[in-house]
């Protein structure tokens, strides 16, 4: 049998030994599996940042990958437990909206399972650990090939938690978005792809207006973080593609005093 990769996101950091008793499960039924950490410092009990994590990276990984998340603000009570199938990819996630951004990228050819708990009960069930109890063996069981069928009922997208994951738009050449995510470096991620800006390949300046803060900052448009100045302000395309507000060498969002979620407002500033 050919290894599969279970890659795994949790809020749950690694000072706890929470990751290591998922793992351990995982291996314990499969000790072939390999295990990727995507990350376990998403933001305590943030969905959000998990969906955004999530639909930013699962392109870069193998075919056949099984993605788990575990950001369960939820965990011990009737939520339901969701296995997402793509042409590509199976996730698995507690139903709370975190997987909804791969579920509308991929429309109709995404199958959604609600999982029957028993039938993958492996260790006694507590109620504030499904990340070990739950999870875990989930993702190891499909790993060893137990068919979706078989471990839970197809539903439809209509009927699982919804995120209101923003769309980004433009009008009268002003470009609306959101932030998505801020990360360890304090660098300001929006959800707008650079692509779909008519205007960035001519301009050299920015002008920004972010939800709740008055007035505008102005950003020089710059290829890479190392082309702003110290203390500069600057705007760039991003690794997935997105447009990213920083400073070179220091914190964007603390500079500005923004969190993941404000609204932006983007327009040409020369």
């Amino acid at each position: 049998m050919r290894s599969r990769t279970i890659a795994l996101l949790t809020d749950f950091s690694l000072k706890d030994p929470f990751v290591s008793m998922m793992k351990a499960v995982i291996r314990s039924i499969n000790p072939n599996v390999e295990i990727i950490d995507i990350s376990h410092d998403v933001s305590k009990f943030d969905i959000y940042e998990a969906a955004f994590i999530l639909y930013g990276s699962h392109k870069y990984f193998p075919q056949n990958t099984i993605f788990l998340v575990v950001v369960d603000p939820g965990v011990g009570t009737g939520r339901s437990v969701l296995t997402v199938k793509t042409e590509r990819h199976i996730f698995i996630a507690p139903d709370n909206g975190v997987l909804y951004p791969i579920v509308k990228e991929y429309g109709d050819s995404a199958t959604i399972y609600v999982i029957d708990e028993d039938k993958i009960a492996y260790t006694p069930k507590s109620f504030t650990f499904h990340g070990r109890d739950v999870f875990a063996p989930l993702a190891a069981y499909i790993s060893l090939g137990y068919p979706l069928t078989y471990l839970g009922k197809v539903t439809t997208s209509n009927s699982i938690v919804k995120l209101k994951w923003v769309k980004p738009t433009i009008k009268n050449n002003v470009v609306l978005g959101q932030i998505v995510y801020i990360d360890s470096f304090g660098n300001i991620v929006t959800n707008i792809p650079v692509n779909i800006i008519p205007w960035i390949k001519t301009c050299k300046l920015l002008r920004i207006k972010v939800e709740g803060k008055v007035g505008e900052v102005t950003a020089r448009y710059v290829r890479t973080f190392a082309n702003g100045k110290p203390g500069e302000l600057i705007a760039l395309e991003d690794s997935f593609g997105l447009l990213e507000i920083a400073i070179y060498e220091d914190s964007a969002a603390k500079k500005l005093k923004v969190d993941r979620g404000l609204k932006v407002e983007i327009r040409k500033g020369e």
